[in-house]
């Protein structure tokens, strides 16, 4: 009965997984701030840039191209993945 009991709490802990204040919003803000790097560099869409172009589209232009921007991105975001696995208990 013993052995019973101990393996339906072990199976019923194996799925659990406790998530951390605030990493839902974070999950949140990693993927906005990633929309702009989902698709490969060659194959996004850019504003095109004229004479009149106003500041906030050559801006948001500027950051789009930016590969120092981009890698800074994938850091944070390979981070932020290695935070919650080492945050998560260890898989018995």
């Amino acid at each position: 009965m013993r052995t019973i009991v101990s393996i339906v709490v072990l199976l019923a802990f194996t799925a659990c997984r406790f998530t951390a204040p605030g990493e839902e919003k974070a999950r949140e803000a990693l993927a906005e701030a990633g929309k702009p790097y989902s698709r490969p560099f060659e194959s996004r869409e850019l504003p095109e840039v004229e004479a009149d172009t106003p500041f906030f589209k050559l801006l948001d232009r500027a950051l789009k191209v930016d590969p120092e921007l981009e890698a800074a991105y994938f850091q944070w975001s390979a981070a932020f993945a290695n935070a919650i696995q080492a945050g998560s208990p260890p898989i018995p």
